[in-house]
């Protein structure tokens, strides 16, 4: 169980992949040992509404380009994948055709949108739940987005939780 959003009663349940369930997913997807480890460990409880959100953010993303004849979504990088794939060249972040990112700035998601016309444009996405309360480390995240913001090649989305929090 997981701590109540309210503070009162139960809060919900985190269902996880157990053990029974490898053999049926390696057997109906084709993971390997690696892929099942991972799976395993894909998830930090500790931050699981910022998981749930950012995953929302996806849902929503993926069914509103199914519904679009005009865009799909053709790329989708979580930061755990960008700070697994990603080495330090240079002071920068780079993998083959991932985004290069300067080093310590890993947004939570990186996903690209293709127009029907063929052109595309990355989006850098940070979903902000209010938790960082520091002025100055947040200042200092969007310092960092702010100079690379033309080497990025894509605008940096915030998702935040209300009017107040977009306000400051």
């Amino acid at each position: 169980r997981l701590p109540s959003l309210s503070n009162l009663g139960s809060g919900p349940t985190w269902l996880t992949v157990g053990s029974q369930a490898l053999p049926i997913l390696r057997d109906l997807f084709g993971l390997s040992p690696a892929d099942l480890r991972r799976l395993r460990h894909s998830y930090v409880p500790m931050f699981w509404r910022h998981e749930s959100e950012l995953r929302d953010f996806r849902l929503v993303l993926e069914l509103a380009c199914e519904r679009s004849p005009w865009v799909q979504l053709t790329e989708w990088l979580t930061d755990r994948h960008l700070t697994r794939r990603l080495h330090v060249d240079d002071g920068a972040l780079s993998h083959g055709n991932d985004p290069v990112l300067p080093a310590g700035l890993v947004p939570d998601a990186v996903f690209t949108l293709q127009r029907s016309a063929g052109d595309s444009k990355r989006f850098y996405l940070e979903i902000d739940r209010g938790t960082e309360v520091s002025p100055q480390r947040f200042g200092r995240k969007l310092k960092q987005y702010l100079r690379v913001l033309d080497q990025l090649g894509g605008p940096i989305v915030f998702v935040v939780p209300d009017e107040a929090r977009r306000a400051q």
